[in-house]
């Protein structure tokens, strides 16, 4: 049975935050905006337990539980799960800048489980006031984990692709951030500032962009005092700006644990970032990336879609669907748009996963020519072949032929003089007349196979008649003339 929790209509103030920037200097009072929002939450599908996780199915659920923690509920060993892609604008929970990096900071945090099931959360954030401003703005002992996060972050200070600020514990697992994060300094690929918290990330990835002011972390944008990281199977293959480290940068005291970590880009500087306990090995890896094949056509067979990538360490893999990966360079017959996913793995380690886009375009519309005899015994009881030239690369397709004209009727012409005659038809099979597909060329709708054979591959083609005009033409002299056939695709 399908149990639902009915959420309450939440009256909600927006806030501004920030106080203190990482270096002390003051951004501004916190204060309360005088907007007052009212929100008429929809129903969770679940009951919220491990076994039946709540269900985040669309962009307005999201609002609806960020609208929860941003008034105060905290949804503590609760769970949730993303059942689709959405894309999303507003942030879960709310932090304080400063203090001493307990539970304070994080006056409504989310302290469940979020369970992104491998779909894909399309950020669109705009809030350069807020400090740490990421989807999960404020956690404490949360969970995160099967997520892929794509779009943008557009924040102040400590903004990041994830988390902005946690207190407590913080584990991320499998969890992938392709996202631009822009801003202030000490901006972060996952985490925006740790403070005291304990953040254990787990095969995770981050290949978007962090542009900070002055320092980008490629996970942890800031931390401490005191603050912990165990990162483990994780790789940054992203870009940055400013005074860079590949895990982060942490002040006063902060211990990392970090194994079988990747990175594209070597620290810059060492300068406040983390003391890495046990050393800190950087696996330098270099991605050359697949490129989609250019000016593909359907011709009806398998094509290749892109040329190969490659890597310096690991190996390289491609996928039509993020879930079958293989060496194998994808191919795909039919027209259409086609998204290939590839990723770099060492051991259990995805080192990155990117995608790009390759269209096999349609066959050109063909350019066919449609011939009658050049000489036509007018009056006769005469049919005359009419055949079909059509391109190469598209045989055994069936083609439309008709008569532009009215009634089925042509005109030949000299100067001011017109003589109209009609056309009747008949169809041959193998060279002998078809009395039962008779051709009635007033309804245009002839059909043929372009090779001039039928489903059986007997030889088919159109047999016309022209007959004498009704009237006699004003003036003398010979008379020449073009009949106009329309061909398309059936």
């Amino acid at each position: 049975m399908q149990v639902k929790r009915k959420k309450l209509i939440a009256m909600l103030c927006a806030a501004a935050v920030m106080t203190t920037s990482a270096g002390g200097l003051p951004l501004g009072d916190f204060k309360l905006l005088d907007t007052v929002i009212t929100v008429s939450a929809e129903d969770f599908e679940g009951d919220g337990s491990e076994a039946s996780p709540y269900l985040i199915n669309s962009a307005d659920d999201w609002n609806a539980l960020a609208n929860d923690v941003n008034s105060g509920t905290s949804y503590a060993d609760t769970y949730f799960k993303l059942t689709s892609d959405i894309t999303v604008t507003t942030m879960i929970g709310r932090n304080n800048h400063g203090g001493s990096g307990d539970a304070s900071a994080i006056p409504k945090p989310f302290s469940g489980t979020f369970d992104g099931d491998g779909y894909v959360l399309t950020l669109d954030i705009n809030s350069t006031s807020t400090h740490g401003a990421a989807p999960f703005c404020g956690v404490t002992n949360a969970t995160i984990k099967n997520l892929i996060v794509e779009g943008k972050v557009v924040g102040g200070i400590h903004s990041s692709g994830l988390v902005g600020v946690p207190s407590g514990t913080l584990t991320v697992e499998n969890v992938t951030v392709n996202a631009e994060i822009s801003g202030q300094t000490h901006l972060g690929g996952m985490v925006g500032h740790s403070f005291a918290a304990d953040v254990s990330l787990t095969d995770c990835s981050f290949s978007g962009k962090v542009s900070g002011t002055s320092y980008s972390g490629g996970f942890i944008g800031w931390g401490g005092p005191n603050g912990k990281l165990t990162a483990t199977r994780c790789a940054f293959t992203g870009t940055y700006t400013g005074s860079f480290h590949p895990v982060g940068f942490m002040y006063q005291s902060g211990t990392a644990v970090v194994s079988d970590f990747y990175t594209t880009a070597e620290a810059n500087t060492n300068s406040n970032s983390f003391s890495y306990s046990g050393g800190l090995t950087l696996n330098e890896v270099t991605v050359t990336a697949p490129v989609a094949k250019s000016e593909l056509i359907y011709d009806g067979s398998e094509q290749e879609l892109i040329e190969r990538g490659s890597t310096s360490s690991g190996t390289m893999e491609y996928s039509l669907d993020r879930q079958n990966y293989s060496e194998n360079i994808p191919v795909a017959v039919d027209a259409g748009e086609y998204t290939v996913w590839y990723r770099v793995t060492s051991g259990s380690v995805c080192i990155c996963e990117k995608s790009i886009d390759v269209t096999i375009s349609p066959p050109p519309s063909p350019a066919y020519t449609v011939t009658i005899p050049a000489e036509v015994t007018l009056g006769d009881d005469v049919y005359y072949n009419v055949s079909v030239d059509y391109p190469d690369g598209v045989s055994k397709q069936k083609v439309r032929v008709s008569i532009i004209g009215d009634d089925g009727c042509f005109k030949v012409t000299q100067g001011e003089d017109a003589l109209t005659y009609t056309i009747s038809g008949r169809k041959r099979l193998n060279n002998i007349e078809d009395d039962t597909t008779s051709l009635d060329v007033k309804d245009n709708d002839e059909i043929l196979h372009v090779d001039g054979a039928d489903d059986t591959g007997n030889v088919r083609y159109i047999e016309l008649k022209f007959n004498e005009p009704d009237q006699e033409p004003k003036y003398a002299g010979d008379y020449t003339g073009t009949v106009t056939f329309n061909v398309s695709l059936s």
